[in-house]
Parts: structure tokens; C-alpha cells; sequence
């Protein structure tokens, strides 16, 4: 079962309602809880917001701090990772700020949650010395295919999605 935590979650996954229907794995019991991070779901929302824009031309950060009600120095540092994995440009001087570094259905959202480091699905870690290795090994067989399946699924959902403009021909 794979339980999400926010709306938006949900129908990215393709769940209309919560535990209406679930992610499976061989093996029975296992409960796999997914969180983003504070910094990939801010970045998703600056993204999105940039995204959105009407004008074209660079962003001022403290302009989608205020409009996305995001702290602007955390906010920096997630602009600069974005800048750096080259999801963003940076433009300085009058008039500078960000901009998106391709157009939004060219960016998915794998891109940018790998920008930030986020884990995914982060590892799964033994209960204890005394478990048992061959289950342990199983359960770690399981994971890294959830997480593949969720990784392989992210690669397909655009920013333009996200921010809720049409996607371009040929995107499926």
C-alpha cells in the first residue's frame, strides 16, 4: 500500500481517493509512506508559479517568495540548486532573476526532484541485527522496484502539468 499525503499527490499518481487504489508488492504488509521534502514541494510550487506566467523574461526571487509565500533566503538556495542542475537560468543585473531553463513540458518532475536531492523513497533499513537476511534482501527487492516504478512515473509528469498548462504535441 503506498499512502500519500497530499492531495496533489494523489491525482499525479492517478489516485482520485486516498487508499481507493493502492500500490501493491509481493510481498503482504508492507506500507510504504511518501513524503516530499518542505524544499521540493516550495520549488514545485516556484517552478509552477514561473511556469504560469503570462510575461515572459526573468523572475525576481522576492517576487515568487511573496506571491508563493515562501521564505526567500530558503528560497534562494533551492533556486540555486535548480540553476545549477540546469532546470534554471539565472540572469543578473536590473531586471534579472530566474527563468526556466526549458519550457515547461520539456521539465519533469524527476528532473526536479533529483535537483534537490530529494530521496523519493528514501532506504529501507533492517529492524534490527537479529532480522533476517534473505527477508531483508527481499524487502530491498521491493523497494527499489516501487521506487523505480515511482521514478519512471515522475519522468512522465511535466511542469507544464504541474502548473496547469496544456502539454505540447507529442507528450504523453
Amino acid at each position: 500500500m503506498i499512502t500519500l499525503i497530499e492531495p496533489l499527490w494523489q491525482r499525479l499518481l492517478g489516485i482520485s481517493r486516498l487508499g481507493r487504489r493502492m500500490l501493491s508488492t509481493s510481498l503482504t504488509g508492507v506500507v510504504i509512506v511518501m513524503r516530499l521534502t518542505q524544499a521540493s514541494v516550495y520549488a514545485i510550487h516556484a517552478l509552477s508559479f514561473m511556469a504560469a506566467r503570462k510575461k515572459s523574461g526573468p523572475v525576481p526571487s522576492h517576487l515568487i517568495a511573496k506571491t508563493q509565500k515562501i521564505p526567500e533566503k530558503f528560497l534562494l538556495k533551492l533556486l540555486k540548486s535548480l540553476a545549477q542542475a540546469g532546470v534554471l537560468r539565472s540572469v543578473r543585473g536590473p531586471g534579472g532573476g530566474y527563468r526556466l531553463a526549458r519550457g515547461a513540458a520539456d521539465i519533469s518532475l524527476l528532473e526536479i526532484l533529483i535537483a534537490l536531492d530529494d530521496p523519493i523513497l528514501g532506504q529501507i533499513t533492517a529492524a534490527s541485527d537479529h532480522t533476517d537476511p534473505k527477508l531483508d534482501r527481499r524487502l530491498e527487492e521491493v523497494w527499489e522496484h516501487v521506487g523505480g516504478q515511482l521514478r519512471r512515473h515522475f519522468a512522465r509528469i511535466r511542469l507544464s502539468e504541474l502548473a496547469g498548462k496544456p502539454k505540447r504535441a507529442g507528450v504523453t
